[in-house]
């Protein structure tokens, strides 16, 4: 695993900003497909189904409002048509219930004024967020835990680095070149790639269970495992970013967000291993520790 990433100093720019800001997240995930055309194959046949209902629906609410006066559809019926609008693909799905709640709005006089905009911007962004990938956590109960001096402190310092060093896929340049790949070559066997970089998250985390860690080190020893395995967890996500476009997104968003976490604890537990004057000699892959300790200097 390539920690470079973890350093303080090299914090790397969100790709994306927030899918909350504004409807533009629609806009940018069709600039990550560069298909703003693109009609998006639905899952199954019930899906296909979901698709006539909600045209026939919307299109409805397209002719009353063509009319002189205003039909307000009632909550029911446009409850029937959100639900409608649902299929496995996130982006369309979104896409979908933007128009269907903007139409309702519209149809009662709104539509165009700002805190409307707003709320059916925060309905899409929730919409987005109840989709994220999650995974199985661990607790202080499934770690080693041994008693605290500075022999076992050394070792865990070598320990945790000869771990993540087995898993070099893990790491943030594979990430983005696969991402790369994927979007602008148009390399559909990058989806399987993403999909073994996330499981290399995730093995690294089994590795880090299994090291034995001394007892004022287990609260952030515990997070740093969680966090790998919140990590991995998002590459389900990101591998559809050719074909799903905001999940795509959220997934990148939360890895991003997830690795800024790890990069913190990691400078925590250097700054530990400091503190107790635990030192590594060049040889030793515990020597990784001090890149934490002069990046947040």
């Amino acid at each position: 695993m390539n920690i470079g990433r973890y350093l303080p100093s090299a914090q790397f720019t969100l790709l994306v900003g927030s899918l909350a800001a504004s409807v533009g997240l629609v806009y940018a995930a069709q600039l990550v497909t560069h298909s703003s055309t693109a009609q998006i194959q639905v899952a199954s046949n019930n899906d296909a189904q979901n698709n006539t209902n909600w045209e026939a629906a919307f299109d409805a609410i397209e002719a009353a409002q063509a009319s002189s006066t205003l039909i307000t559809p009632s909550p029911a019926t446009v409850g029937d048509m959100l639900a409608a609008a649902q299929s496995a693909n996130l982006t369309e799905s979104v896409g979908r219930s933007l128009l269907v709640n903007l139409g309702d709005e519209t149809s009662q006089g709104l539509g165009g004024d700002i805190p409307t905009q707003d709320a059916l911007v925060a309905q899409a962004a929730a919409q987005i967020a109840s989709t994220a990938a999650t995974t199985t956590l661990y607790s202080a109960a499934d770690l080693t835990i041994i008693p605290t001096t500075a022999a076992s402190l050394h070792d865990y310092g070598n320990a945790v680095m000869q771990a993540l060093a087995a898993y070099p896929d893990a790491s943030e340049q594979a990430t983005f070149l696969s991402i790369d790949a994927a979007v602008e070559g148009k390399d559909a066997q990058q989806k399987s790639v993403l999909e073994h970089i996330g499981t290399s998250y995730q093995d690294a985390a089994q590795a880090l269970l299994k090291v034995a860690v001394p007892q004022t080190l287990a609260p952030l020893h515990l997070q740093l495992i969680n966090n790998l395995l919140q990590t991995g967890a998002t590459f389900s996500d990101m591998s559809t970013v050719t074909t799903d476009s905001l999940r795509g997104l959220q997934g990148l968003q939360n890895y991003e967000s997830y690795m800024d976490a790890g990069a913190r604890v990691f400078t925590q537990i250097a700054e530990n291993l400091k503190n107790n004057d635990i030192l590594f000699s060049k040889d030793e892959p515990g020597n990784a520790w001090a890149g934490f300790l002069s990046a947040s200097q």
